[in-house]
């Protein structure tokens, strides 16, 4: 909790408590991608950002990205996770 590997002091700037647990992943090519839990439901929320000049071509990676951080990453099926 409150930790950012970003940062050299490894104080996060964004507010954390035990009970928002977050997780950030800046990606090489530019995307982030932020994971938390619902403070309401029994959830995984995430968010996904990308930029680039190209509207289609960031569409594209986006849709790549997504497909990957479903199953490489949340794993749905050896988690049971609802999609």
């Amino acid at each position: 909790i409150g930790y950012d590997s970003t940062r050299p002091d490894g104080r996060p700037t964004l507010p954390s408590s035990a009970s928002s647990q977050m997780i950030t992943f800046e990606l090489e090519n530019g995307c982030c991608i932020t994971l938390r839990t619902s403070g309401t439901e029994p959830k995984i929320k995430w968010y996904i950002e990308h930029y680039g000049s190209d509207p289609q071509m960031v569409s594209q990676q986006l849709e790549q990205i997504v497909e990957s951080v479903v199953e490489n990453l949340l794993e749905p099926e050896r988690n049971h996770l609802v999609r």
